[in-house]
């Protein structure tokens, strides 16, 4: 207020409340100095008692309303009463867990009452759930249970049980019952009983014909006969030889299933676009492989070499470095150029095949995607050939290097290919080859035929004769 000692007359009155208002009123015109003439004076306005009580209803009723829907000020960004990273973590979290995860929980129990229970087709399989693993404030949870589930699996629960006690939400996996052995993390039955699949199988399966007597005689002697008995040396080194392949295998098959979904996704696109060139991005294709199986050829080299020093306790690589990188330039060059270049082929007859019939783009794409999946059945034993030819060939270069005179063949898991199992056991001067019929002078060897070493899980050790 402007308070004066004595009483205006009108055209004081008006003379100074229009000065003041020409000069002051508006936001833009705030902060600037007042001169106010006659002894007059600015008087500020005190709040009331009533004013003051008006204020601390309006904090009372918001609290009540905050109550009412079980949140806090925190979650509407009031951080008045609050200001510590931890208070505020903790009244997220507490949101969450207060208000929100139950009404989740409710929404989950009335999607499988009303709708999942309900479906016939699928015999109650479904179950619709929340996702809160992105939510910031819960993840500390998440941590406490992944740190849990660790110790768990150390000490032999298999995932399965750990994921149903600790609810972490992850589908139930088709070897989540196996424990897994902390060497190489391989299921323990690979390892204990030699049971490798072999998918290189091309007999075609015949229907089982009811067991004879003399059938399941022979059977319990064959199943004897292929026990793995870790007490003998042979069985030992070929299990540790699987222990150490199977995650590289896995790591390949991992990699390479990324590179052929990039490929596939680009050529679905180009068709969508209508690209003249449809497989124009493939002459980048070949150094992508190039990349991936460099880093699998040198972790198989080291793992080769690592065996290899085990048995028969040497250290020296510096004779087989430079064989060894050469084997590994050469496999890597000729087989990615063959990888790249046949499915390009096979890609163009496709195309081509499509054009000629005069196909509809989705046949096109429809096509595109059966070859693919042909393709990603092929990769499993594109990997595990891959690991084991640079593993055999690394091992055969430094036992040649380091004067081992003679090897023999370990084949354990080797599915009807007859011409490894009849040779297991078999000990031959190192260089010689294994076979009467070609020329191999390990698994894998690239003078093979190619039927002889695509999927090959055999390996040679050395008969300990050094110089």
């Amino acid at each position: 207020m402007i308070s004066v000692p004595e009483s205006l007359t009108q055209e004081q009155f008006d003379r100074i409340l229009g000065q003041f208002n020409e000069r002051h009123q508006g936001y833009s015109r705030s902060h600037r100095i007042a001169l106010i003439e006659g002894d007059a004076k600015f008087t500020s306005s005190n709040m009331s008692q009533r004013d003051m009580e008006f204020i601390s209803l309006k904090d009372v009723t918001r609290r009540e309303i905050l109550a009412a829907f079980k949140t806090n000020e925190v979650v509407l960004g009031d951080y008045g009463q609050i200001q510590s990273f931890e208070g505020i973590k903790q009244a997220h979290k507490s949101f969450w867990e207060e208000t929100l995860l139950p009404i989740m929980l409710m929404i989950e129990n009335i999607l499988w009452a009303r709708l999942f229970s309900k479906l016939s087709e699928t015999k109650g399989k479904i179950w619709a759930s929340f996702d809160t693993s992105s939510v910031e404030s819960l993840r500390e949870d998440y941590e406490l249970k992944t740190t849990m589930a660790k110790t768990l699996a150390d000490i032999g629960f298999p995932l399965n049980e750990i994921n149903k006690k600790l609810d972490l939400g992850f589908p139930e996996l088709p070897w989540g019952n196996t424990w897994f052995v902390k060497v190489g993390m391989v299921p323990v039955e690979s390892i204990l009983n030699g049971d490798v699949d072999n998918s290189n199988n091309n007999e075609d399966k015949k229907p089982k014909e009811e067991p004879t007597v003399e059938d399941e005689e022979d059977d319990n002697k064959e199943e004897k006969k292929n026990i793995i008995d870790l007490s003998n040396r042979d069985d030992a080194l070929w299990s540790r030889f699987i222990a150490r392949q199977i995650p590289i295998e896995n790591i390949a098959i991992s990699k390479l299933k990324k590179i052929f979904y990039e490929q596939r996704k680009k050529i679905l696109q180009n068709i969508s676009y209508k690209k003249k060139d449809i497989l124009d991005f493939f002459d980048d294709e070949e150094k992508e492989l190039k990349k991936v199986l460099m880093l699998i050829y040198n972790m198989s080299s080291n793992i080769g070499l690592e065996l290899l020093s085990e048995e028969v306790v040497s250290d020296s690589l510096i004779d087989s470095n430079e064989e060894i990188t050469k084997l590994i330039e050469n496999r890597l060059n000729n087989i990615s150029v063959n990888i790249i270049n046949t499915i390009k082929n096979n890609l163009l007859k496709i195309i081509n095949n499509s054009y000629d019939n005069n196909s509809i783009q989705e046949n096109l794409i429809e096509e595109i995607k059966k070859y693919y999946n042909k393709l990603s059945n092929r990769i499993k034993n594109m990997a595990r050939t891959e690991v084991n030819s640079i593993i055999n060939g690394a091992r055969y270069i430094h036992m040649k290097n380091i004067g081992v005179t003679h090897s023999k063949w370990i084949s354990k898991s080797e599915i009807g290919r007859e011409s490894h199992k009849s040779i297991n056991g078999k000990v031959v001067k190192l260089g010689d080859s294994f076979s009467d019929k070609f020329i191999i002078k390990y698994p894998t060897d690239s003078n093979a035929p190619l039927s002889e070493i695509i999927g090959c899980s055999c390996i040679t050790i050395p008969i300990i004769n050094i110089k």
